[in-house]
């Protein structure tokens, strides 16, 4: 597996991988033009890394901000692991990569975590972030955010 920014040509199966995902069904409502234009502007700003398999095949995304939380700390906007590699310490492996690359320039990491995600809220507290906050519609009001830091 091979982790590095996302570039241009990454574009359809990214905006796939999430479009696809129960992330992308909740918060996009399938409105296709809205994550295109997200996806867009994070390769074009370098705001987005994915993981690979051998292949070249996309198999996960992660989007961020390095000033997005107050603009002073980065802020994940989200990360998504295609199902079938779900399990498999893929985004494990993308968190680590986004933390060593920060390191040394930031001392927390901020992101949000909807309350209906159970799984992300426990893999992201395994990887010792820390809940600070739930907010009521943030996103969608359907949802409330748990806003999490590290560090």
């Amino acid at each position: 597996m091979t982790i590095r920014g996302a570039v241009h040509d990454d574009f359809n199966e990214i905006v796939e991988i999430v479009n696809s995902s129960e992330l992308g069904n909740k918060y996009f409502n399938n409105n296709l033009h809205k994550l295109k234009k997200i996806i867009e502007k994070d390769i074009r700003e370098s705001k987005l890394i994915i993981a690979t398999i051998d292949s070249g095949k996309c198999i996960g995304v992660m989007s961020f901000d390095l000033e997005g939380a107050f603009g002073k700390y980065p802020y994940i906007h989200f990360m998504v692991i295609k199902d079938d590699y779900q399990r498999q310490k893929i985004g494990c492996q993308m968190m680590t990569f986004f933390e060593k690359i920060i390191a040394g320039f930031y001392n927390k990491i901020f992101l949000m975590v909807g309350d209906w995600n159970k799984m992300a809220f426990e893999f992201y507290t395994h990887l010792n972030y820390q809940p600070l906050c739930e907010i009521d519609g943030f996103y969608n009001e359907q949802f409330k955010e748990i806003l999490m830091v590290k560090g």
